[in-house]
This record gives C-alpha cells, sequence and structure tokens, in this order.
C-alpha cells in the first residue's frame, strides 16, 4: 500500500479527531480531560473547610494558613484493549468491481477505516460513561476484567448515599409532591455544606421518573424549553430534560440509557435513584499513558495496526487508560428513593 492509511500516527491522529458520542454523565460533569505521560495517575480528593481570613493588625506577622483537606492517592488506571479484523484493505483488493460512485479505492479504504475507527471510539466512550456514573453514584470504580480485580475509592460521605425506606419512600402513598421538594431542599443545603458547591442537576433513573412526575410535575418550570436555552433535539440519547424546579432551582432530568453485557440489556443510570450533582464541582477526565512499545506519544486513545499472514487478515488494536476522577466528590449525592 503506497499511502500508509495504517499507519500507526495516522490511526491513532484520526481517532483523537472524532468527536466523541454524546455522553450525558462525562459531558456534564467531566468537561476537564488531561493526559498524562505516565501509567500512573494521581487522584486528588478535596475536602477543604471554608474559613474565612483572619484579622490582624498591619505591625503583626502574617498567619500562616495550613491547606487542609486535600488527600492524594496514586493508581493505575483501568486498561481498555479491544481488537478486530478490518475490512478496510479489501478495496485495494477488488479492482474487478465497479463501484457507482466513482470513488478511488483510496477513497473507499480512508471511508472504511473512519467508520471503523468511529465504532470502536464509541465503545470506549460507552465504557468512560459508565466508570463516570459509577464514580459519582457510588462514590468508587470497581473494575473488573480480564487479569484485573480492583476497587477506586474517592471517599464519598456515606450521608452522600442514602437508601430511603417506609414512608419516606418517594412511591409511599402519604409522600406528595411537597414532602419530595422537602428532601431535595435538605439534600442541596447538605450538598452546599460539605463541598461549597451548589447542585445544578438532578437526574432520575428510570422508574423514578413517573412517580416523581406525578407527585412533582407541577412545580416544573419549562421556559428554559420554550426560550430555545435547552433544545431536547440536542440532548443525547436517553435524556429528557423536564424542566427546573424554581423550589430548589435545580434542572431536572431522566437518563434512559443502556448498554449490552454480553447477555441482556442494563441501564447506565440506576433505575431506582436520583442524582444531584454540579457541573461546576471541581472534576477531571483523566488518561494514562498507553503500555506499548509503539506508543510513543501522551494521548487519549492509541491505534496500531498489523497484517497477519496465516490467515491473511489485518488487525486493528485500540487502546485506552481513561479514569474519572472527581475531584470533589462531595459535591454529588445518589439516593435511593423508590
Amino acid at each position: 500500500m503506497s499511502v500508509s492509511l495504517f499507519d500507526t500516527r495516522t490511526l491513532t491522529q484520526t481517532v483523537n479527531e472524532i468527536k466523541p458520542a454524546h455522553t450525558f454523565i462525562t459531558d456534564t460533569f467531566f468537561g476537564s480531560r488531561i493526559v498524562s505521560d505516565s501509567e500512573y495517575l494521581d487522584v486528588e480528593i478535596y475536602k477543604g473547610k471554608r474559613k474565612a481570613a483572619p484579622f490582624v493588625s498591619p505591625r503583626v506577622e502574617g498567619k500562616l494558613i495550613q491547606s487542609e483537606g486535600k488527600t492524594v492517592s496514586t493508581y493505575k488506571p483501568a486498561y481498555i484493549k479491544q481488537k478486530y479484523v478490518t475490512e478496510a484493505d479489501a478495496a485495494f483488493k477488488s479492482n474487478g468491481v465497479f463501484y457507482a460512485d466513482n470513488r478511488s479505492p483510496m477513497q473507499r479504504v480512508a471511508e472504511k477505516i473512519a467508520l471503523e475507527l468511529a465504532e470502536g471510539r464509541s465503545y470506549i466512550d460507552r465504557r468512560i460513561e459508565m466508570m463516570a456514573i459509577e464514580a459519582i453514584t457510588t462514590g468508587r470504580v470497581i473494575v473488573q476484567g480480564d487479569g484485573i480485580d480492583e476497587v477506586v475509592d474517592f471517599g464519598m460521605k456515606p450521608t452522600h448515599l442514602k437508601t430511603l425506606s417506609g414512608t419516606d419512600l418517594w412511591t409511599d402513598s402519604g409522600k406528595d409532591g411537597a414532602a419530595i421538594l422537602k428532601d431535595l431542599r435538605n439534600w442541596k443545603r447538605e450538598i452546599v455544606k460539605d463541598s461549597g458547591v451548589n447542585p445544578t442537576h438532578i437526574i432520575l433513573g428510570e422508574s423514578v421518573i413517573d412517580v416523581f412526575m406525578d407527585k412533582v410535575g407541577t412545580y416544573l418550570d419549562t421556559r428554559k424549553i420554550d426560550l430555545g436555552i435547552i433544545a431536547p433535539s440536542q440532548l443525547p440519547n436517553g435524556v429528557v430534560y423536564y424542566g427546573t424546579l424554581k423550589e430548589v432551582g435545580i434542572d431536572v432530568y431522566g437518563y434512559e440509557e443502556w448498554h449490552f453485557d454480553g447477555t441482556d440489556e442494563t441501564p447506565l443510570m440506576p433505575v431506582d435513584k436520583v442524582l444531584l450533582g454540579s457541573s461546576s464541582a471541581k472534576t477531571r477526565l483523566a488518561f494514562g499513558a498507553i503500555r506499548d512499545l509503539g506508543a510513543l506519544m501522551a494521548t487519549e486513545i492509541f491505534v496500531k495496526s498489523w497484517e497477519q499472514q496465516d490467515p491473511s487478515v489485518r488487525f486493528v488494536l485500540m487502546q485506552s487508560a481513561p479514569l474519572p476522577i472527581p475531584t470533589q466528590i462531595d459535591a454529588f449525592m445518589c439516593n435511593k428513593v423508590i
């Protein structure tokens, strides 16, 4: 092949230029991305107290302020490796086939490569979305796979993972909309007290949506849709904007996206829970170094390709080492309400 479309640098550059799939939780809460040239990542968790600066006389030595509430742990992030047999170079071997679009074999190969890389990237983006959801709904990420079984714990306060019961359940006949709003106000205050950050989003699991809308729907303000501030058509798959709760000043969304785990379709967002979170919280989506002799650069996703002679196939390997890090973990709260 005269032009190296399967060159490692070309493939890696191409896949990282592809726009990531819409992933609601990742896009909303993990907008900052960093790429490391080390296979280890520092996980910083910040739980500082909100102190006021002390008063002193101009003639008195300044007061030394101690840095508090910051802990740093080091983790080797989970490693993603997905390999597939590409059919892209088949176009070079089909000279006897007539194509009505008059595209050259090189153009058809480039298009096929782009489609395959986009599909592969979507798989990685979906895995990152699952990790991001797990991080802020449980306070940790469990990594289990071939040759790996680890837990990355972000130290979320136990009071930010509530389980309602009895008459406190939102499904209880005596629990009306006003009582649910009181829950949300109390939870918002708790988040602000523990993190100093105002929650901006309420995200409902699938089974919570109908209960919430039946009891609280009349309290919702939908003017953001009417004014074009939020365009429902531009929201990711599975996401619905229901309105703003003026009582607590937070936007309300439902999230009903799924993934196939090899056996069944399972929901990404816990169906019986409600998540409160802030898009202004300190977080980052970090990528560790790729442990591959051919990876001479720090990158989110590394791609390489090679031919096997017998049987004659071309493989493409995509690798990534992502870790969502909610530095202000207590800016999030996820409670089981039904």
